[in-house]
């Protein structure tokens, strides 16, 4: 009798380290799997914020700023720059922006003036951005295919 209560109890230990092994590594594997899922999440989100801001930039930038034909303010281009550069660490994208924005800032400035001499050197930046809007909307989509998150 005393080996059988001996036999039910050594069960019954085994039994309970055994559930004891499994719910620990269960709750190891489930907490690991989690943070893996809300990283994986924060990535995807952020990738996809990247993109709309990156698209919104982008219209902005083939168009001069045009918006129905109209100028955007200034701010407008500022805050689609600055979101597009809140999102993303290629310091040299962001200063070939910054600079892109400023020219054609300017240039819209200088365009609503009845001035010749403005006129003339809105022209001048036309021409010098011109092409440039097109590396940078190339740049814009290089650096949404190499993100690494």
């Amino acid at each position: 009798m005393a080996t059988e209560i001996l036999d039910i109890v050594d069960t019954a230990v085994k039994i309970g380290l055994g559930a004891l092994i499994s719910g620990v590594a269960m709750y190891h594997v489930t907490k690991l799997k989690l943070s893996k899922d809300i990283e994986r999440d924060d990535k995807n989100w952020l990738r996809s914020e990247k993109h709309k801001a990156y698209s919104k930039l982008s219209k902005c930038i083939m168009s001069f700023s045009l918006d129905e034909d109209k100028p955007r303010s200034p701010f407008q281009d500022l805050a689609l720059f600055s979101e597009s550069a809140l999102l993303t660490d290629n310091t040299e994208l962001i200063n070939e922006l910054e600079k892109f924005i400023h020219d054609l800032e300017k240039m819209n400035r200088l365009m609503d003036t009845d001035d010749k001499k403005d006129k003339k050197e809105s022209e001048a930046i036309y021409f010098s951005i011109y092409d440039k809007r097109l590396e940078l909307v190339q740049e814009l989509r290089d650096d949404l295919k190499n993100d690494k998150h």
